[in-house]
């Protein structure tokens, strides 16, 4: 729209695979945390996008945790490494995110809420690629401050 990206490139071609071929996702960075984090500090610190990654992950962080506690499950580290992986380097590309950091917030809790509901009511799909397509959607209105 407007020489703007609507979907997240990576993110799409994952959202492709996930229904077309009905592959399973896994985030291979997320075995590595020591380089997850390293690289993916390195990587928001660059773009400017703590606070979308701290959005995403406090939300994400209760909403799962409320989540697990209400279903009488540990909450799994393997959950918040693939999540850290996916804030840390899908959720701030660029392109694709709004514009200000306001709408950058925003667009954080969005994708953890799209995230959260995708587990209860899919869970059989990588939720994350969900949640930051369906959000995706929204940053040209989140662009125009109508739904800020």
């Amino acid at each position: 729209i407007k020489g703007k990206h609507i979907f997240n490139p990576a993110n799409l071609g994952l959202l492709v695979s996930m229904f077309v071929f009905k592959t399973y996702l896994t985030w291979w960075g997320a075995n590595i945390p020591w380089l997850v984090i390293f690289l993916g500090a390195f990587i928001v610190y660059r773009f400017k996008r703590g606070h979308l990654v701290i959005s995403f992950l406090l939300t994400n962080i209760l909403l799962l945790g409320l989540y697990y506690v209400l279903k009488d499950q540990p909450v799994l580290n393997a959950v918040f490494m693939s999540n850290l992986f996916f804030a840390l380097v899908m959720l701030i590309e660029p392109k694709t995110s709004p514009l200000t950091k306001k709408g950058r917030i925003s667009y954080g809790i969005l994708t953890a809420g799209f995230s959260f509901i995708f587990i209860v009511v899919i869970p059989q799909y990588d939720p994350s690629v969900m949640g930051l397509a369906l959000a995706n959607i929204l940053v040209p209105v989140i662009n125009r401050k109508k739904l800020i």
